[in-house]
């Protein structure tokens, strides 16, 4: 039987209500109907039109609701529904032209992906992308021989798209920029415009409420030579990377944790522990003195012997603590003899 008298019948839905152009087409698209440079539609399996007796053109299969399910706002365009995604379209449509072969392709597309996301919210623009190994689509519109093919089609202009150059080295702000130059567009309010349903769907809200809650139950001590916010900062590190961090209790707020030197190396020796001007550190048994702002000089290394080297080899170091102050000259009196001896 013909398919226009029910042969190729594959549903029927009865409804109280009559049913709009839009609601019909919406339930034989995902079948496989194509439609003609004619304007007829045809059955899936009808590989010419009945109208205009043109061959159908090679066409993938279009996804579910023409958007790809793994790249958030990315529309994928078939050579089926190019004529009603593209030119048909009221808003701007940014397409490229691309195959799973081409490494030059493979290099844009996460950057296509992100300006995809970043516009997801837009609605006066559409960021589209079409695979040219399995869609032919009319010379007319791509009658380059290259890809990565970038084009924009302009909401009034569909029939003269505007072609970016050199696109497949192009970063995220070449893209954005071609987008604004070209449209009313702005990048930025359209990022702030998805950023509502970001929060919902990422929970941000909650996240900050959670880190709320962290800094207000851990007080943060002030240490110096760092800011109340670098120390705030380490207090959420932590948190974030060990959610089993208690709260330190009741701490002072204004309690001061002095710093430390570094760590003695590998080739030092320890000197005296006992310095009049100096305060003990049991850590590192050596003596150091306070400078004015309170914080403890680095040490610093002089060359001392305690034995007559041997021909040749160097002189051993030793880590002593080097001041201005008498006392301290007095102290370092017997080590500096000893270098002098040798």
């Amino acid at each position: 039987a013909d398919w226009r008298a029910g042969g190729h019948l594959r549903s029927l839905r009865l409804d109280s209500s009559a049913l709009s152009q839009f609601d019909i087409w919406s339930q034989h698209l995902p079948k496989g109907i194509w439609r003609s440079r004619a304007g007829a539609w045809n059955s899936a399996e009808a590989r010419i039109c009945w109208r205009s007796r043109e061959t159908r053109p090679k066409s993938g299969q279009r996804p579910p609701g023409d958007m790809d399910p793994r790249h958030e706002g990315l529309t994928v365009v078939t050579a089926d529904s190019f004529r009603e995604l593209v030119l048909e379209s009221k808003c701007h449509v940014f397409l490229v032209a691309t195959a799973a072969w081409c490494g030059a392709c493979q290099d844009l597309k996460p950057r296509w992906h992100q300006l995809a996301k970043a516009m997801a919210a837009e609605p006066d623009i559409v960021i589209a992308i079409v695979d040219m190994e399995e869609n032919e689509l009319p010379n007319k519109y791509f009658p380059e021989t290259y890809i990565p093919n970038a084009k924009l089609f302009i909401a009034g202009k569909k029939r003269q798209p505007v072609t970016m150059r050199h696109v497949g080295g192009a970063s995220f702000e070449a893209l954005t920029g071609f987008v604004e130059q070209h449209t009313s567009i702005n990048i930025k309010e359209a990022v702030e415009k998805g950023y509502p349903d970001y929060c919902i769907k990422h929970g941000i809200e909650a996240f900050m409420d959670e880190l709320r809650e962290a800094a207000r139950s851990r007080p943060v001590r002030r240490t110096l030579g760092r800011s109340e916010l670098q120390g705030l900062s380490g207090v959420l590190y932590k948190f974030l990377l060990d959610t089993s961090v208690k709260p330190l209790g009741d701490e002072a707020e204004g309690d001061v944790v002095p710093i430390l030197p570094p760590p003695i190396g590998l080739f030092t020796r320890s000197v005296s522990n006992t310095s009049a001007s100096g305060v003990a550190n049991p850590a590192l048994g050596m003596s150091m003195p306070l400078s004015k702002a309170g914080v403890p000089p680095p040490p610093t290394l002089v060359r001392v012997t305690s034995a007559p080297p041997a021909p040749g080899a160097p002189p051993a170091l030793r880590r002593v603590v080097s001041d201005t102050a008498p006392q301290q000259q007095r102290a370092l009196a017997p080590i500096q003899a000893v270098g002098g001896a040798s």
